[in-house]
C-alpha cells in the first residue's frame, strides 16, 4: 500500500491546522512509512522517534517525511529499532509473509511520556483521533496475516479502537483474534525488541516460537495476494 499517495493530503491538512505550544514535536511535522506491505507480519509501535525522523529527512528537524524501512539485507543499518525488527523477522525459521511496520501515531517524539500526555490532552483529542483513524484504516486495508504489537500504550489504543471487531481469544494459537475487513487476524501483544526495556532473551524466544506456531497454523493463506 502506498501510504504517501493515499494519505499525504490528509496528513498535511491535519498538521497545518494543528498547533499547541505545550508540544514542540507537533511543529516538527510528521513521519510515516511510505509503504506498508499487504498480507504481512505487521509490527505495530506507538510513534517514530525524533532522532530517527531527522536521519530519514537528511537532518531536517522541522519537516514531514515519508520514509522507507531499511531492507533486511542492509546489515549496516544504524537504526537500532528497525535493525532489531529485521533481525528478529529474519530469525523466523518458517516460510513467512512479508515484513511490515507501522506506528499508530506520526508525531516525531523520542520521549514516550510526552506522547502519552499528548494522547490524554483534551485540547489535542481530534489531532490524536484523526491519526488513529488513519492508522486503523492502514492496518485493516493492508489485511495483515498476523499483527505483533510491540508497545504497551499501543496495545491499549488497539484494544480501544478495534474493540467492536474483537472476536475473542483463540486457545488453539494462544492469541486474540480480530476481524479486519472480513479476515480473522491474530494479534500478539508483546514488548519492545530494542532499547532499554527490550525483551530478554527468553521472552524473545517465546515470541519467536509463538509467531512460528501461528504462521504454521495459517500456512494455507501465506503468499496469497
Amino acid at each position: 500500500m502506498n501510504i504517501e499517495k493515499l494519505y499525504r493530503k490528509d496528513l498535511d491538512n491535519l498538521w497545518h491546522n494543528t498547533s499547541c505550544s505545550k508540544y514542540s514535536s507537533i511543529g516538527r511535522g510528521y513521519a510515516i512509512e511510505r509503504n506498508v506491505a499487504k498480507e504481512s507480519i505487521l509490527f505495530i509501535s506507538l510513534n517514530p522517534s525524533y532522532s530517527s525522523a531527522k536521519a530519514w529527512n537528511n537532518g531536517n528537524s522541522n519537516s514531514s517525511v515519508f520514509y522507507d524501512i531499511p531492507p533486511i539485507e542492509e546489515k549496516n543499518n544504524t537504526n537500532s529499532f528497525f535493525a532489531a525488527i529485521n533481525e528478529f523477522y529474519d530469525s523466523l525459521s518458517v516460510p513467512k509473509p512479508p515484513l511490515a511496520h507501522h506506528d499508530l501515531l506520526f508525531v516525531r517524539e523520542t520521549k514516550q511520556e510526552s506522547v502519552k500526555a499528548m494522547i490524554k490532552d483534551p485540547i489535542l483529542s481530534q489531532f490524536v483521533l484523526r491519526q488513529l483513524e488513519i492508522s486503523k484504516s492502514i492496518i485493516y486495508d493492508s489485511r495483515p496475516q498476523l499483527v505483533v504489537v510491540l508497545n504497551a500504550e499501543a496495545r491499549e489504543l488497539i484494544k480501544e479502537k478495534c474493540e467492536k471487531d474483537f472476536i475473542g481469544f483463540d486457545p488453539t494459537i494462544g492469541a486474540n483474534v480480530y476481524k479486519l475487513n472480513g479476515q480473522e487476524t491474530p494479534f500478539l501483544f508483546s514488548g519492545m525488541l530494542s532499547g532499554q526495556h527490550a525483551l530478554d532473551k527468553g521472552s524473545r524466544e517465546s515470541l519467536k516460537w509463538h509467531i512460528e506456531l501461528i504462521i504454521k497454523s495459517r500456512h494455507t493463506s501465506i503468499g496469497k495476494p
